[in-house]
């Protein structure tokens, strides 16, 4: 393949590698479904255009994972942007705007001679626009079959390139993504300030994900150095370009296959973001209805970005925890002395170092008794826990201890129900009942096929699922159950009673059940701790008998988690949820 005279200079400078550094942008054009007071400082993905349409679009960057995840995940927020149903697009186009890196420019005119430089910098800088608008032009249509074959075909646009003013002569104005195969530049007053962008309007489909994003970008910049004349098909351009790109190339496949369209996964909440852990598409939801720009820093690591203010979000985190009180929430035993010497109720227990001397000590100290064990690192490999409401044999006991290994704390188990009560700045905001996986009987069916059928509907959910491993089977058989045993109609049988069967156990809203005479314990819990925001998880013997501080003894703080996981919240295993992340995010910037 012989490249063009563009790509020749751009390889000669050392710059072939610059192909992953155009920067990209998606917009598109659409109608709300009722008039609307929105403006352009709302959020930075919204440029209104009339009370009844907008523009949406994505971050331009030369990430293009974050180019159309940012687009995507603002096409489904909106209408919550802006207080109104729905958004619907005008037609079934999109616009792609790509610039090429600024340092192309810059070195090739300085090394441009005095003849080129003498036409000045912009002129030079939009005569490779236009180049490159041109071969764009006639090579879009193959661009789009490759993309999406099933696309409907169309032809070149007739916009002259030549220069300016034959361009400004010819282009018209293109409603965005309305006629596929449109090629125009953007930019204000091109001939004084330049072009900013060469615009591409495609079908939607054609970019169903980052990946034919990237593909896209990766085209553009083939076409770049493909000749007027070359005739032969783009696949077998690529290939040739990657043979003449070498070590500049820069990871350039040839683009010998389209990338396969990703799914969406199961319980998505932010689309664009499907991939990023639940209670951070939580968080960044939250961000962009707000109106706030997101920045990714790193793994799971966000920036929300508003005018005058930002919010980190660090995994579970948004800063409104001081780190101390963070690490003293995941240490059980620490947690629970600490609480003690507040005021708070607490399970009575014993730490032990390793499982021997927990063994040692059980006929003395638990012996015949309901008992909770668990590690004392509550987020470390021996986090796990076992819940064991009949009192355990010795055997049991060793067998439990011994699983979880070293550092192992053994608790009375609180009695009552538990709930989980979610505090921010010293208020309730919810409380939610919670209790171990478990199948309810329906008298034709067995226990295999019940949680078979349980799993279906909470992988389809999103939810944790538990799957009928060894730890199921032994929690079964300790209930005289099997998989394959029907039990009857309306029994509830439960699957374990460790960590797993708890993540994979039933949650939801039950404000109704617990007075609001007991909030004043997770309050104080989180007060004393230091916390701002957080879960308190109480067991309550009566939630219908009000507390008071003479009858202590009704609740007990079993946990403190200061990263609470508020996907439970909003997608409750049982009833409707509640999204609380705005209320956080509020006072995150309000700190």
């Amino acid at each position: 393949m012989q490249m063009t005279d563009d790509m020749q200079q751009v390889f000669a400078h050392g710059m072939g590698a610059l192909r992953t550094d155009l920067p990209v942008r998606i917009l598109r054009l659409g109608g709300w479904n009722q008039p609307t007071a929105a403006d352009s400082r709302m959020s930075p993905y919204l440029y209104p255009i009339s009370d009844a349409a907008a523009i949406i679009m994505g971050a331009q960057t030369v990430d293009t994972h974050l180019a159309w995840s940012s687009w995507r995940a603002a096409v489904d927020t909106a209408p919550d942007m802006v207080g109104v149903s729905a958004w619907t697009p005008t037609n079934a186009g999109v616009r792609v705007q790509l610039a090429l890196p600024e340092a192309i420019f810059t070195d090739l005119f300085t090394d441009s001679g005095k003849e080129v430089q003498a036409q000045g910098y912009v002129t030079y800088r939009n005569g490779w626009y236009l180049r490159w608008a041109q071969r764009l032009q006639r090579r879009l249509p193959g661009i789009a079959q490759l993309l999406r074959p099933s696309a409907p075909e169309f032809s070149p646009a007739g916009v002259d390139f030549t220069n300016l003013r034959r361009y400004q002569q010819t282009v018209g104005e293109p409603t965005i993504g309305a006629v596929p195969g449109t090629v125009t530049l953007a930019g204000v007053r091109l001939t004084e300030r330049g072009v900013l962008t060469v615009d591409l309007d495609l079908p939607a489909d054609c970019i169903p994900d980052a990946a034919h994003l990237a593909a896209l970008r990766d085209l553009c910049w083939l076409t770049l150095a493909v000749n007027d004349d070359e005739t032969a098909p783009l696949p077998e351009l690529a290939r040739g370009f990657a043979n003449v790109a070498g070590d500049q190339g820069d990871g350039w496949s040839g683009l010998s296959a389209m990338p396969q369209e990703a799914g969406q996964p199961a319980g998505t909440i932010l689309p664009g973001f499907e991939h990023e852990a639940l209670t951070q598409q939580i968080y960044l939801r939250a961000g962009l209805v707000a109106g706030m720009g997101v920045t990714p820093l790193g793994t799971e690591l966000w920036s929300l970005d508003g005018e005058q203010q930002s919010v980190i979000i660090a995994g579970q985190q948004v800063g409104l925890n001081p780190d101390a009180a963070v690490a003293l929430t995941r240490n059980r035993d620490a947690l629970m002395r600490f609480l003690g010497t507040h005021g708070l109720v607490v399970p009575r227990g014993n730490t032990y170092r390793n499982a021997d001397a927990a063994v040692a000590d059980f006929d003395r100290s638990f012996g015949h008794k309901s008992i909770f064990v668990g590690g004392t690192d509550t987020q470390g490999p021996g986090s796990g826990s076992v819940a064991m409401p009949v009192p355990p044999t010795p055997e049991r006991f060793a067998e439990v201890v011994r699983a979880l290994g070293d550092d192992i704390m053994v608790q009375l188990l609180a009695p009552g129900s538990l709930y989980r009560c979610l505090v921010l700045d010293g208020k309730v905001l919810a409380v939610q009942a919670r209790d171990y996986a478990y199948v309810v009987g329906d008298g034709r069916h067995d226990v295999a096929a019940l949680l078979a059928a349980k799993r279906t509907r909470r992988a389809a959910a999103g939810q944790p699922t538990l799957a009928l491993d060894a730890g199921v089977t032994a929690g079964l058989a300790r209930q005289n159950v099997t998989s394959a045993s029907v039990i009857p109609r309306g029994t509830q049988v439960y699957l374990g009673r460790d960590t797993a069967a708890f993540v994979a156990g039933e949650y939801w809203d039950d404000r109704a059940s617990l007075d609001q005479s007991y909030d004043v314990v997770a309050v104080q819990a989180a007060t004393a701790l230091g916390l701002r925001y957080c879960t308190v998880d109480l067991a309550v013997i009566n939630g219908f008998i009000a507390y008071s501080e003479d009858q202590a003894e009704l609740a007990q703080v079993v946990g403190v988690d200061a990263t609470p996981d508020l996907v439970s919240f909003l997608r409750p295993t049982i009833g409707d949820g509640n999204d609380f992340a705005p209320a956080v995010l509020a006072a995150a910037l309000a700190k």
